[in-house]
This record gives structure tokens, sequence and C-alpha cells, in this order.
């Protein structure tokens, strides 16, 4: 096995906060879609999430760098996606069977923007945002309009419009991506702010200023959609994780390196439990237990993934042999 002080070593530089940040936001995600109690505020693990994943989408200087950011992109968010969403497309055929319906009965053909169960579209819309970022920032290299922070700022500033649209019924994958909007212009306005520093704490107080007044104006405009405004209230906090400085324990980074996992797993624990083992819904121990067996699958997948990739590359790349007579002499 690993060592994980090996693997996840105190000094690589990584916030304490931040890393923190990223798993609360993943518990509450994973607390959302059991149906638990206060589901509504643990929502807001969405926007912080998102914050996270726009927050370090670094720049390039170059048309090669962006073909390789892309590229890279694509390996971490559809590469997975694709994984995953043969998973749950598989699930799926087996609940049909299981009701003697079609195989692919539940197949609708929007599922090729955001995959085979409704959670995986976080992935492409990240990719996409990625892709938008990159080329706003190469367009604007001089930074003579500041192309990328005018995009953020109206993605905040357009809070009501989203709060709105996202009521409005879009349908799928589109009402989740028009929801998540204002937390891709706060996380690429934290981009490139060194935690601690006085430039993140500006930021992140500045952006909480703001965030206050747009989701003001949005109560003032649309009074009904209190529920909606409530997790960007509770995820724009995640800003905050910018403000103090801490290098991150070994244990932080260990669980910040899981949360994908967690994320992209969750709803399958979730329908074992519920479907098979017959947990109940909307139950708060349900939802604490499903955090908690999530991470552990996702290191488990993490461990078996590295392990298997050690294989392959011995099978495929195997150790050369020295000559019987070099390990005579060597003897």
């Amino acid at each position: 096995m690993t060592d994980t002080a090996t693997q996840f070593p105190r000094s690589s530089g990584r916030s304490q906060w931040i890393e923190w940040t990223r798993v609360l936001g993943c518990a509450g995600i994973v607390w959302f879609h059991a149906g638990a109690p206060f589901r509504t505020v643990a929502l807001g693990g969405l926007i912080a999430f998102t914050i996270m994943g726009c927050a370090f989408i670094k720049p390039v200087a170059t048309t090669g760098e962006l073909r390789s950011a892309i590229w890279s992109r694509a390996q971490r968010l559809l590469g997975p996606w694709l994984i995953w969403s043969v998973v749950y497309g598989a699930l799926r055929v087996a609940e049909a069977i299981r009701q003697h319906e079609g195989p692919f009965s539940w197949w609708d053909d929007r599922m090729v923007l955001y995959g085979t169960w409704i959670h995986l579209w976080f992935l492409p819309f990240l990719f996409l945002a990625t892709v938008v970022v990159l080329a706003l920032g190469l367009v604007d290299r001089e930074k003579r309009f500041g192309a990328v922070n005018i995009f953020a700022w109206v993605l905040i500033g357009l809070t009501p419009l989203w709060v709105w649209l996202e009521q409005w019924g879009a349908g799928k994958p589109f009402d989740q991506w028009i929801s998540v909007l204002p937390a891709v212009g706060l996380g690429v306005l934290m981009r490139g702010a060194m935690p601690g520093s006085t430039d993140a704490r500006r930021r992140a107080f500045t952006l909480l200023i703001v965030d206050a007044i747009v989701i003001g104006a949005t109560l003032a405009l649309f009074p009904d959609r209190g529920a909606s405004v409530v997790k960007h209230v509770v995820g724009g906090l995640a800003v905050l994780a910018w403000a103090p400085a801490a290098t991150a324990s070994r244990l932080a980074l260990a669980l910040g390196a899981l949360s994908m996992g967690v994320y992209l797993i969750h709803p399958l624990l979730l329908t074992i439990g519920e479907r098979v083992l017959g947990m109940p819904t909307s139950s708060a121990i349900t939802a604490a237990g499903a955090i908690v067996a999530s991470f552990a699958a996702s290191a488990l997948l993490g461990w078996g993934g590295r392990w298997g990739m050690q294989v392959v590359n011995g099978i495929l790349h195997p150790p050369k042999t020295p000559p019987a007579g070099r390990q005579e002499l060597s003897a």
C-alpha cells in the first residue's frame, strides 16, 4: 500500500481551508441527494464545489498551451464522465429490465449533454466553463479589456436572471447549468489568489459584499424564490477559504483528493442502500452513512486504480533482467 504520509505530504503548499471547503462541498451534495433535512442548505455544497472547480483553471499564454490545457482537462473531466455514464447506464438498464420495461426506455437524447445519471452534468459543464474561460483569456492575452473578469462579473451581476430562468424550466441539463453560473463567476475572480494574502482577503470580502447585494436584489425582485437563493448564500461563503493562511494537513489533502470520486459514486451507493438494502430515505442517518461510505468507496477505487495501473505498466514494460554472466559477477 502507498504510505499516506508520502502520498499526501504536508509540504505540498495546498491550503487547509480550501481542502476542507472542497470536502464539505461534496458532503453537502451527498446530503442533498439523500433527501435529508436541511437539504436546501446542503445544496450550497454544489455552489462551493463549482467555485473550487473554476478557481483553479490555470491561464494559458499561447494557442499550443490552450490545446494542451483543454486536452488535459478533457482527460480529467470527460474521461470519468464517459466511464461513469457507462456504469450508470448499466444500472438503468438493469432497473428497466427488473421493471419489465424496454432496456433503453429510460434514454433521453439530452443525455449526450449530461450523461446517463443527472448528477454527471457537472463534469461536461465544468469542461465547457474551462474552455470558455481559457479562450477568453487567450483572446485578451494583453489584458487590455479584462475579458475574463468582465465575463465573471456579468455572471454574478445577472444572478436575478439565473434564478428566474432556473424556475422557468428549460429542462435537463440546462436548469442545472443555469443554477451554478454565479458560482462560476465567483470562482473565476478568485483565480490566482494566494491564500492568506492581502489580495485574497480583499477579493473574498469584495465578492461577499457584491454577492450579498445581488442576492438581496434577487429576493426583492422574486420574493417567492427564497429556496433557490439559499444555496447561493451558503455556497458563496466558500470564497472565505482563501482568507486564512494555513498549510493543508495530510488528512485534509487525503479527503480533498477523494472529493470528485465521492461526487461520482454517491448516487450509486444511495441507490443500493435505498432499493436493495431498504435503508430509509430522507434520513439524516442515511445521509451521514452515505457520506462515510462514499469517501471509503472513493478511496478504494483510487487505490484499486493505482494498483491496476502498476500491474498494466508491469506487463507492458517488464523490468529488464541482466545477463546471467553479469549476475554471477555481481554476486
